[in-house]
């Protein structure tokens, strides 16, 4: 599993999450991308919700590098009252993250 976490100078950050085959120190397929939103605000009265996501991953370089490309639609909400959720905001974040085996900590072939 390869992860990746960015924090926007906000009050959330998104989680990513690819899961890849490796053979003889090599990526050979990807199998899932996934990604979720973590809010770390100290605020019980605001919350984060994926409105919509686009996010996929591949092998790349012959093998050296999974290449994860996704856009993210955050909507923020606040708690009001007896009205409930209020949505304040949408965010969008577009991300490519790329891995090596050696980030992945994949050992070389002997």
């Amino acid at each position: 599993m390869l992860y990746y976490t960015t924090n926007l100078g906000g009050s959330f950050e998104l989680s990513y999450e690819a899961s890849a085959n490796y053979s003889w120190n090599k990526f050979t397929a990807v199998n899932n991308a996934t990604v979720s939103v973590i809010d770390n605000d100290d605020n019980l009265l605001t919350t984060f919700t994926i409105a919509s996501r686009d996010v996929g991953a591949k092998v790349i370089d012959d093998g050296k590098k999974v290449e994860l490309k996704a856009k993210v639609k955050v909507d923020s909400w606040i708690s009001v009252g007896n009205i409930g959720l209020v949505k304040v905001t949408t965010t969008t974040v577009n991300t490519t993250k790329e891995w090596t085996t050696a980030q992945a900590g994949i050992p070389g072939c002997i």
